[in-house]
Formats: C-alpha cells, sequence, structure tokens
C-alpha cells in the first residue's frame, strides 16, 4: 500500500491530474443525469446544457495532458491515465451528438414509439457513469474493483439487448428515409456511451494491476 501511494498520488502534479479526473467523471455523470431529465421532459433548453458540458469536460481533458506532459505520474502509468481521460471525453462527446441528432429530428414519430426504451437506456447511462465514478475512488483507495466493473460491463450489455429492441420497433414505423437516419444516428450515439464508459472501467483495472 505505501507502494501504491508513493507511486500513484505522488506530489503535486499528481495530485492535480486526480483532482481534474475527478472533476471529469462528474462532468459526465452531470451530463447523462441531463440528458435523462430533458429527454424526459421533453426540454431543449435543458439539453441544450450538454453543449456546455462537453466545453468543460473538454477543457479538463487539456488540463490533464498539459500535467501529464509536465511530469505528473512515473513514465509507465502516463499512457493509460491520459487515455481514461480522454475515453471519459469521448463519452461526453457522444452525449452532445445525441444532442444534436435530438435537435435534428423533424418527426417524432420514431422517437414517441420507442420513448420508454430511449429513457431505460439514458438511465442505465446515468447508472453506469455513478458506477464508473465508484470505480475510480475504489482505485484511489486501493481496494478491490471487481465488483464494480462488472456491474459496469452488465449495464453495456443491457443497453446492447436494448438496443436491439428498438430497432425491432423501428421497423413498424412509416418515417422518411432522412427521419429514419437521423434517429438512428441518436441510438448509435446514445448507445456508444455506455460502450466508452465500459473501456474506461477496462482502463481503471489495467491502471490498477499495473500499481501492483
Amino acid at each position: 500500500m505505501m507502494f501504491f501511494k508513493r507511486v500513484f498520488f505522488g506530489g503535486k502534479l499528481e495530485k492535480e491530474v486526480l483532482d481534474l479526473i475527478e472533476n471529469h467523471l462528474e462532468i459526465l455523470i452531470n451530463a447523462c443525469e441531463t440528458f435523462k431529465l430533458a429527454f424526459e421532459m421533453d426540454d431543449t433548453s435543458l439539453i441544450r446544457g450538454i453543449c456546455k458540458l462537453e466545453d468543460d469536460g473538454d477543457r479538463i481533458r487539456r488540463e490533464i495532458a498539459i500535467r501529464i506532459y509536465e511530469g505528473a505520474f512515473l513514465p509507465y502509468l502516463r499512457p493509460n491515465i491520459y487515455r481514461f481521460s480522454e475515453v471519459v471525453d469521448e463519452a461526453i462527446d457522444k452525449l452532445e451528438d445525441t444532442v444534436y441528432d435530438y435537435l435534428n429530428l423533424k418527426s417524432r414519430k420514431i422517437l414517441d414509439t420507442v420513448k420508454g426504451y430511449i429513457l431505460k437506456i439514458a438511465e442505465l447511462n446515468l447508472e453506469a457513469s455513478k458506477h464508473l465514478f465508484k470505480a475510480y475512488k475504489t482505485l484511489l483507495e486501493g481496494k478491490d474493483l471487481g465488483e464494480i466493473t462488472t456491474k459496469i460491463r452488465f449495464y453495456e450489455r443491457e443497453i446492447d439487448s436494448i438496443k436491439n429492441m428498438v430497432k425491432a420497433e423501428m421497423r413498424n414505423v412509416e418515417v422518411d428515409i432522412w427521419e429514419a437516419i437521423t434517429f438512428v444516428s441518436l441510438l448509435e450515439h446514445i448507445v456508444s456511451v455506455s460502450d466508452l464508459i465500459e473501456d474506461a472501467g477496462d482502463i481503471i483495472q489495467i491502471i490498477n494491476v499495473s500499481l501492483r
């Protein structure tokens, strides 16, 4: 444990990066929660707030990169720590992409048909993001991550299953081809959030093993 603390927590730069990562994960949770609430209430003004969160997330990713470049952490840890911040940022980006797809839908015919499914995906993304935050805090405590990362993978599988149900429902709805394309883009983007969260959880596991 002393080796773990010395290598991972290090000095001032390391502490700054760890705090930035925590802020980054909080932004991801906030973005997932904002999308869920905005979609549930069909509140376009609220959903646009995710674009501001994406800007904040991108800024934090750059700050993490700068501190790693300045020498935070031992060299063998740096690639995975930076990659983790990239993946978290990509998840936030995908939520922003989902927002643009949502706003670009001229007709809500498909969306109204499968709204319950999309809302469930949004709820599972939120739970996955919270478990990713929990996994990060558990990593800092030097404890076992197995149960938490298993739960994240469970959420990802559930979302994949729902995605297939949505595609089946879509076949029964007659809409303009461009509306269908926009909706499929929305579906792919919101589903990819859980894929990226799972990837981030895997990176935490790798970092955890590399510290032993």
